[in-house]
C-alpha cells in the first residue's frame, strides 16, 4: 500500500458575503482532532524543518539561510489550518479559487468528539485555586474541637491549681501549729516565774509570745488573698487567726504592768484574763476543723493545758501584786510617819498627810491639822498644795502650788494637837490610771489664833 500524500497547508480566503466585523479578524477554526499516527511521522521526519529557497528553489534549505546559494530564509505567516481530506494517489489537488470552483470533499465519517478534560485533582486545585470555603458543619466541628480542648485545660488547670492551694494550706496549718508548740513551750515556762509583770524573765516571754503571734497574722493574712477557699480551707484558715488572737490577748495579758491591788486595777486585769480564756476557746474549736497530716490540730496542740497556764499566771499575779502592794503600802506608811514626825517640830500649824485617793474625776488628799503653836488654833482658812501620785515609782500625775480653800471655824485646837481625819478634795484633779504611792506637802496656811498669855 502506497504511503499517504503529504497535504500542504494553504490558506483560506473568507467568503465576500460575511458581515465586516469578521473580515478583520481570521476566523477562528477548530482544531483538528488528535491524531497520534500523525504526530509520530512529524516528530521523525527529516524534512519536518525543511524550507524552499525562494531565490534559487532549493527544496531542502534548513536553518536560517540556504546551504545552495545563502539566500535567507523567508519569513513564515501563521495561518490557521483547516481539516483537509486525505486524497488517494489518483485524484488532483485543486486550489479553491475564484475562477475555479471549489472541490466538494468527500464524504468521511464525522470525527470522534474529543474525550472530556480530566476534573482537576485536588491537588492541582490546591495549588492554582484558593482552599475551599469550609462549610459550617466543619466549622462548627473545629468549634466543638476547640472547645473540648479549652475545657481540658481548664479542667486540669482547675485540678493542678486546687492540688497546690491544699498543698499550701497544709504547709501553713503545720507551720501554725509550730508555732503554737513553741509558744505552749514559753507558757509552761510562767508557773515557775514569779508573776511579776517587771521582771525579765517574764517580759523575755511576753516578747517572744508576741513575735510568735505577728508570725500567725503574717501567715493568716498571707493567705487572704487565695480567696475563694473551699470550706476545709476557710476552716483552717480561721484556726490559723484564732491562735493569733490568742497569743495576742496572752500577750497583753502577760505584759500588763497593772498591779492587781485596787478595785480598778483587780476588775482590769481579769478583763484581760477574760478576754484571753474566750479566745483560746475560740482557738481549740477552729482547731478542730484543721488537719495537719490527717490529724486534728487541737490533737496536737494540748489547749487545755495552754487555758492552765494562764489561769495559773492569772492566779500568781493576783496574789503576788497583792502582797507587793501591801509592802509597799506598809513602806510607804511608815515614810510618811517619819515625815510628818519632822513636820511636828516646826512652830507652826501643819497638815500630816496619811492617805492619798481618787474618787470619780476627785483627786483626796487625806489627813490632820497639827498645832505646832503655843497659841490657840480657832480656825484655818486656806493653803497651797504640792502632790505628786505614782505607781510602783513611776509617776502618774503631779500638782504645784495648788491653792485651796478649807474655810474651817470654831476651832479650839490646843497647841501640839491635831485634828480629826481631813479630807482636801480637789475637784477633777485625778489620773486616769491608778496609783499606789503619794508625796504631798501643803503650805502656806492660814490660821486664827488667840495668843497664850
Amino acid at each position: 500500500m502506497a504511503a499517504p500524500v503529504e497535504t500542504p497547508v494553504v490558506p483560506v480566503e473568507m467568503p465576500a458575503s460575511q458581515p465586516d466585523e469578521t473580515a478583520t479578524a481570521p476566523a477562528e477554526t477548530p482544531a483538528p482532532p488528535s491524531n497520534d499516527a500523525n504526530i509520530a511521522v512529524a516528530e521523525t521526519s527529516p524534512s519536518a524543518n525543511a524550507w524552499v529557497c525562494p531565490a534559487c528553489g532549493h527544496e531542502n534549505a534548513k536553518g536560517k539561510f540556504c546551504t545552495k546559494c545563502g539566500g535567507g530564509k523567508p519569513v513564515e505567516i501563521a495561518v490557521s489550518p483547516v481539516e483537509t481530506p486525505t486524497l488517494t494517489p489518483t485524484e488532483s489537488v485543486a486550489t479553491n479559487t475564484p475562477s475555479s470552483p471549489p472541490l466538494e470533499p468527500p464524504i468521511t465519517a464525522p470525527p470522534l468528539p474529543e474525550p472530556p478534560a480530566p476534573a482537576p485533582t485536588e491537588a492541582l486545585q490546591n495549588s492554582f485555586e484558593a482552599p475551599p470555603a469550609q462549610t459550617p458543619k466543619a466549622r462548627n466541628n473545629k468549634s466543638i474541637i476547640l472547645i473540648v480542648a479549652l475545657v481540658i485545660v481548664a479542667v486540669a488547670a482547675f485540678f493542678g491549681s486546687s492540688k497546690l492551694t491544699e498543698s499550701l494550706y497544709a504547709s501553713k496549718v503545720e507551720e501554725s501549729a509550730s508555732v503554737m508548740t513553741e509558744s505552749k513551750t514559753l507558757l509552761d515556762s510562767l508557773a515557775e516565774l514569779p508573776a511579776d509583770a517587771a521582771s525579765d524573765d517574764v517580759k523575755k516571754v511576753a516578747s517572744d509570745l508576741a513575735k510568735n503571734a505577728e508570725k500567725l497574722n503574717s501567715i493568716h493574712g498571707g493567705l487572704l488573698g487565695k480567696l475563694p477557699m473551699k470550706p476545709s480551707q476557710e476552716k483552717a484558715w480561721e484556726a490559723i487567726g484564732k491562735n493569733a488572737e490568742l497569743l495576742s490577748k496572752a500577750t497583753a495579758m502577760i505584759q500588763s504592768q497593772e498591779r492587781a491591788f485596787s478595785p480598778s486595777s483587780i476588775k482590769h486585769f481579769a478583763a484581760l484574763c477574760d478576754e484571753c480564756m474566750t479566745k483560746l476557746d475560740e482557738a481549740n474549736t477552729a482547731a478542730t476543723y484543721a488537719t495537719v497530716k490527717n490529724q486534728p490540730l487541737s490533737a496536737l496542740i494540748p489547749y487545755a493545758e495552754i487555758k492552765n497556764n494562764l489561769q495559773i499566771y492569772r492566779q500568781n499575779k493576783q496574789t503576788f501584786d497583792a502582797k507587793l502592794a501591801q509592802d509597799k503600802n506598809n513602806k510607804e506608811q511608815k515614810k510618811h510617819q517619819e515625815q510628818n514626825n519632822e513636820l511636828k517640830k516646826k512652830p507652826e500649824v501643819v497638815f500630816l498627810a496619811e492617805n492619798a485617793h481618787k474618787n470619780g474625776n476627785d483627786l483626796i488628799l487625806s489627813g490632820r491639822f497639827f498645832n505646832g503653836t503655843p497659841d490657840l488654833v480657832t480656825s484655818i482658812m486656806d493653803m497651797q498644795i504640792d502632790l505628786k501620785v505614782s505607781l510602783f515609782g513611776t509617776e502618774v500625775q503631779s500638782l504645784k502650788d495648788e491653792p485651796f480653800s478649807l474655810q474651817m471655824s470654831g476651832l479650839r485646837l490646843m497647841p501640839q494637837q491635831v485634828t480629826d481625819v481631813v479630807q482636801l478634795r480637789l475637784p477633777g484633779k485625778a489620773p486616769e490610771g491608778d496609783f499606789n504611792e503619794f508625796e504631798a506637802h501643803v503650805h502656806k496656811i492660814r490660821w486664827s489664833r488667840l495668843k497664850a498669855r
